[in-house]
């Protein structure tokens, strides 16, 4: 246990390092010093790099993936996609009224893989052993209890699963 959870804390230390770095730079301006406006994202372009990451992991039809702090479902839906009709997504949110909203638009899409989770700030609420890829985009940071929340995201990933962080903050998990 102490050595998958090491691994995981590496793994996540990483992505976040990558992120933080990449994001700094691009955000910084050239003389000044501040921030520049990040640029609207292409959401086919955001759409494909999903279905890379998802494709570079092993995650296609029949996979699991919980999109943890899912927000109106951007990333969900693709996900969805990329899953097919025998796969699952759990898009997990800690607000009831972000989870409603979303199980409102699942029922218009008619996404029956799709299923809206409420989670808490320490837990994402997701089955025990089940995830195939555990995915956060610019979430981990707003976590205020990281190792428990981490714990619940380990609990729910199947062996071998994978956990993906993209953010551009390190978050409040330092030591």
């Amino acid at each position: 246990m102490v050595r998958k959870f090491y691994r995981l804390n590496l793994l996540c230390l990483l992505l976040m390092t990558i992120s933080l770095s990449s994001g700094i730079a691009q955000q910084r301006g050239a003389a000044t010093g501040k921030r520049k406006a990040r640029p609207k994202e292409n959401s086919e372009q955001r759409a494909q790099s999903l279905r890379t990451l998802a494709k570079r992991v092993g995650i296609g039809s029949g996979s699991v993936i919980a999109d943890i702090g899912a927000g109106a479902g951007r990333d969900t839906w693709v996900f969805a996609d990329i899953v097919g009709e025998d796969g699952r997504v759990f898009a997990e949110e800690i607000a009831e009224s972000k989870t409603k909203t979303i199980q409102e638009e699942v029922e218009k899409r008619g996404l029956s893989q799709v299923q809206s989770v409420l989670g808490t700030p320490t837990d994402p609420s997701l089955p025990r052993d089940a995830v195939d890829m555990a995915f956060m985009h610019h979430v981990y940071h707003h976590v205020s209890k990281p190792r428990e929340m981490l714990e619940g995201v380990w609990n729910s990933l199947k062996p071998g699963g994978h956990f993906v962080i993209i953010d551009q903050r390190l978050g409040t998990l330092v030591d």
